[in-house]
């Protein structure tokens, strides 16, 4: 196994706790949702749910067994290590990694970026704004990144610095130049429509969940037609745009 998906997932979430095993659409969890966008995309062995040590995350585990995944407990605070220990425990060169709390997360995006990343040469591939911002450092919460572990690896050569062991590739792209890096960027309808998508608060976790059950019975399953829903609803657009300034980091 050289390129797999890894899930960062935790319950212990300061804003929400637990965001990622509320039941979210018919008794499933978001948890549960990304693990079976991420299943059509890479079979059960290259799918792997990195969780911590901590009691409470033993449900995340239990997600996983259930699913016949990988998964790998690590430290609670220090997430670059957990992917570093997890690319080399599985002997991985390169990782998608995606973040849990991301019920929309896009399945074609993803598809794409599987692609990109098998030919890759780079250290790092992301979706991007008009600013070459990488989304998944922003609101939309519909796509993942790509990165190779010896990026990962590089980081901690670098800096101590806590922030980066948190936000596991933001030195890449904000601190050193010398990474090979490509981006390719979002439709500009989308940027402009500001959309959000990623669940960190309980006004997220009920209006996506509502948006979720509207999407899913809708004819198409895709982007367009989940901006489409968004744009019709008054009411969404409000909550997402408050939740947009209160979250801003």
């Amino acid at each position: 196994m050289s390129t797999a998906i890894i899930i960062q997932a935790r319950s212990g979430s300061k804003r929400l706790p637990n965001k990622i095993l509320k039941p979210f659409f018919q008794e499933k969890c978001i948890l549960q949702i990304i693990i079976d966008i991420s299943l059509k995309v890479f079979n059960n062995n290259r799918v792997i749910v990195a969780t911590t040590k901590t009691e409470n995350d033993k449900q995340v585990v239990e997600i996983a067994k259930k699913n016949n995944i990988k998964f790998y407990c690590g430290d609670e605070e220090d997430v670059l290590s957990r992917f570093i220990e997890i690319g080399t425990k599985f002997e991985l060169k390169k990782i998608i990694r995606v973040c849990s709390d991301n019920p929309f997360l896009d399945l074609e995006g993803l598809r794409f970026l599987k692609n990109e990343l098998i030919s890759f040469n780079g250290d790092y591939l992301s979706f991007c704004n008009k600013k070459s911002e990488p989304t998944i450092s922003l609101h939309y919460g519909l796509w993942a990144e790509g990165v190779t572990l010896n990026a990962l690896k590089s980081i901690k050569e670098k800096t101590s610095n806590k922030y980066f062991f948190e936000h596991v590739t933001n030195f890449l792209y904000q601190k050193n130049s010398s990474y090979r890096i490509k981006l390719f960027q979002i439709s500009s309808t989308y940027e402009s429509s500001q959309i959000r998508l990623t669940v960190d608060t309980i006004e997220d976790f009920n209006s996506l969940k509502k948006l979720y059950f509207k999407w899913i019975h809708g004819n198409s399953i895709d982007i367009k037609s989940l901006y489409q829903i968004i744009q019709k609803d008054k009411e969404l657009k409000k909550i997402m745009k408050k939740e947009i300034k209160k979250n801003e980091k």
